[in-house]
């Protein structure tokens, strides 16, 4: 037992244990630790290899987490800047009219038919069926912009039977936006315009006649004025 015990000792000489070095000779305890050296050195280089590669993916990861966080953050930028664009295009589309909020729209008929009109005549669409922010006034058929912005305007004119075409024109403060041809057939005939375009705010737009004497122009809701902000500028 005393012999196991001493066996399992470690030698004071060369602080290895179960190694004797008193029953060593000189060169052997050299080569002995020697091996010992080299076999701690290869441990170390095997450990410095692992906690390369831990390092390397440490950093990995690192770089990784730092891409995902900056892409995060442009998703967040992104994502304000699409409130932001949709909350101003929604109060865009709204605007102030007498201290109320509200849209301007506005749909007129023509009831009564036109015989004999002058070149230059207003053509006069007398019932209103929609008028809202009453921009539009029925007895002169005249909208006035109560706000500079986009507005979409559409006209549509029926002519009776007659020996000439009917013209006219959408106007704004009585220059020429766009025409309206309706042909000079032994048949009622139909014109339409749709035109969209900036009116400032107090700019009146009408549809008048144009190029002929004697036009007609048929009543009865065949033709049609209307309007409505897109939005405002």
């Amino acid at each position: 037992m005393n012999v196991i015990i001493t066996a399992l000792a470690i030698c004071t000489v060369c602080a290895f244990p179960g190694v004797h070095c008193t029953s060593m000779g000189l060169e052997e305890r050299l080569e002995f630790m020697e091996q010992q050296v080299k076999i701690l050195q290869e441990k170390d280089i095997v450990q410095g290899e692992s906690m390369a590669k831990l390092h390397e993916t440490v950093n990995d990861q690192s770089s990784k987490i730092a891409r995902l966080e900056q892409n995060d953050i442009q998703q967040r930028r992104k994502i304000a800047y699409l409130e932001t664009t949709l909350t101003n295009n929604l109060k865009q589309k709204r605007f102030v009219m007498d201290g109320t909020e509200g849209p301007v729209a506005f749909t007129a008929l023509k009831m009564n038919t036109q015989s004999n009109m002058a070149n230059g005549k207003t053509i006069i669409f007398e019932k209103a069926v929609l008028n809202v922010g009453n921009a539009y006034d029925p007895p002169t058929s005249v909208f006035t912009s109560p706000q500079t912005g986009i507005y979409l305007f559409s006209s549509t004119l029926v002519n009776r039977p007659q020996n000439i075409s009917l013209h006219a024109q959408i106007v704004t403060d009585g220059q020429k936006v766009a025409m309206i041809h309706c042909s000079d057939e032994t048949t009622y005939d139909q014109g339409s315009q749709t035109v969209v375009i900036q009116v400032n705010a107090g700019q009146r737009v009408w549809i008048k006649t144009v190029d002929y004497q004697n036009e007609i122009v048929h009543g009865d809701a065949y033709s049609t004025f209307a309007g409505y902000l897109l939005w405002p500028l």
